[in-house]
């Protein structure tokens, strides 16, 4: 559904068997506090990783996509507020069909890095660019693993396999 285990108490996420599955709802599997790892290797068939997919999970240690192969697209806010998930524990090997990814609240850490990241987007389109830029932020030097540092290099990986879009 919509809004599948959306705010429950799951700590561990393995999905197996849902080989007949080729889409979720948004905010699927959003807002759990408790959620500490995510593995998909029963999801063989998901062609499109929706909208706030697994966003707001502050326990989320680890995430990997093997098993999403077929997953052709990324919707925004994929991962956001997700502070505790370091760099080096996110897996995107398993995104072998990716084409596009929306890197609009993508790995962002508190809910009005939407807004500074936004205004950021706004300023690049008026002088003509279009790259991601991430603005270094002090606060994040306590561990270089999380915050701006993560999101830049998920990023960077992720436009190495496919090309890169932000909503508005």
């Amino acid at each position: 559904g919509e809004c599948f285990l959306r705010g429950s108490a799951v700590e561990l996420c393995e999905l197996r068997g849902l080989t007949a599955v080729t889409e979720v709802g948004s905010s699927w599997l959003s807002q759990c506090p408790r959620l500490r790892s995510f593995h998909c290797a029963g999801l063989p068939s998901l062609r499109h990783i929706p909208p706030n997919f697994l966003r707001d999970c502050p326990s989320l240690r680890s995430f990997s996509s093997r098993g999403l192969a077929e997953v052709r697209s990324i919707g925004h806010h994929f991962l956001a507020l997700s502070q505790s998930l370091p760099a080096s524990n996110i897996d995107l090997t398993g995104f072998t069909a990716l084409t596009k990814v929306d890197t609009t609240g993508l790995l962002t850490q508190k809910e009005d890095d939407d807004d500074e990241l936004e205004g950021e987007r706004e300023e690049e389109e008026e002088e003509g660019e279009v790259e991601v830029h991430e603005e270094d932020d002090d606060d994040d030097e306590e561990d270089p693993e999380f915050g701006n540092e993560t999101r830049a290099r998920v990023i960077k990986q992720f436009g190495e396999m496919c090309e890169l879009v932000q909503s508005k």
